[in-house]
């Protein structure tokens, strides 16, 4: 077998190949676009996920507010999500490229018109929300209560509040809510635990352990 002629051949067609491919611009453009089309469909598919996983429905009245205060606009919020809204105005209204969205609870935030269809606009918030003195004075309150009244008392104040319209304020409210629900449970399950452990002299059967003196200490 002439393996050396085998070789060269090969080589010889491998090199033609690179040759042709780098010769042919419309090779390397549609390479090009193929890639950067496979990277934009990536991109694209993990924003909407993004966005499909903190989206949430709601209904709730706000204003769109622009030209210095002199145009204000009632409008309709139909979903939300940390990241900015979406919106029904009611009608077809042209508006500028940023406005700021006043909320009902006095929240406000700035934001930048992403897409229009028909009365229907989505909006995305740029910068943190507008802490008025008003807001920071409300919220100011909430955190005292929370001091000195503890999380249910905080919660059931930021409720009526709606929780200044701040989704990201909402969603670690309740994160902590639930937290202390879940603590609650365990020290329940504790307490019958050491209850038990003490009925049995001592002993636990249910976990496995075994306590000396009939009770606990902290």
């Amino acid at each position: 077998m002439d393996t050396n002629g085998t070789t060269e051949t090969v080589m010889r067609a491998e090199g033609a190949g690179r040759v042709g491919a780098a010769a042919s611009p419309a090779y390397a453009r549609a390479a090009e676009d193929s890639s950067d089309g496979a990277a934009a469909r990536a991109a694209h598919g993990e924003a909407a996920d993004r966005r499909a996983q903190y989206r949430e429905k709601v209904l709730r009245a706000a204003k769109i507010v622009f030209g210095g205060g002199d145009s204000i606009y009632n409008c309709l919020v139909l979903d939300e999500s940390p990241g900015g809204i979406f919106v029904d105005m009611g009608a077809v209204v042209a508006l500028p490229p940023e406005v700021t969205i006043q909320f009902s609870s006095g929240a406000a935030f700035r934001a930048q018109r992403r897409w229009t269809t028909g009365s229907k606009v989505g909006f995305q918030f740029v910068g943190p929300q507008i802490i008025s003195h008003e807001t920071a004075r409300r919220m100011q309150i909430v955190a005292d209560i929370l001091t000195n009244h503890g999380l249910p008392a905080a919660m059931q104040t930021l409720r009526v509040a709606q929780f200044f319209d701040n989704v990201e304020l909402r969603r670690t409210a309740e994160a902590a809510e639930a937290a202390m629900r879940r603590l609650d449970a365990v020290l329940a399950g504790v307490q019958a635990l050491t209850a038990s452990a003490a009925e049995n002299g001592g002993v636990t059967t249910g976990a496995g352990h075994a306590s000396l003196g009939g009770g606990s200490r902290v």
